[in-house]
């Protein structure tokens, strides 16, 4: 499913940019340029991670039949008929 591997890409890089960010800011001084980059990465990286996980539950929760027609597969395998 789409969503899935849609998942396995976004979930590694929003942790990434909220792991990273958070250790860097712990040796940045207040004030300069670096920390409010680094700030403004973390907020990125948060507010990435966020949004992924809530699109992942919706499309998890949403029944085969109740989803959107571009999030739901052509194959007829996984319609429960015969290839």
């Amino acid at each position: 499913m789409i969503v899935g591997q849609m998942a396995r890409a976004a979930l590694p890089i929003g942790i990434f940019f909220t792991i990273v960010p958070g250790l860097l800011l712990l040796g940045e001084h207040p004030g300069s340029a670096g920390f409010v980059i680094t700030t403004f990465t973390l907020a990125l990286g948060v507010i990435f991670l966020a949004t992924t996980l809530i699109a992942l539950r919706i499309t998890r929760r949403l029944s085969y039949d109740d989803r959107p027609d571009f999030l739901r597969s052509t194959s007829k395998s996984e319609e429960g008929e015969a290839p």
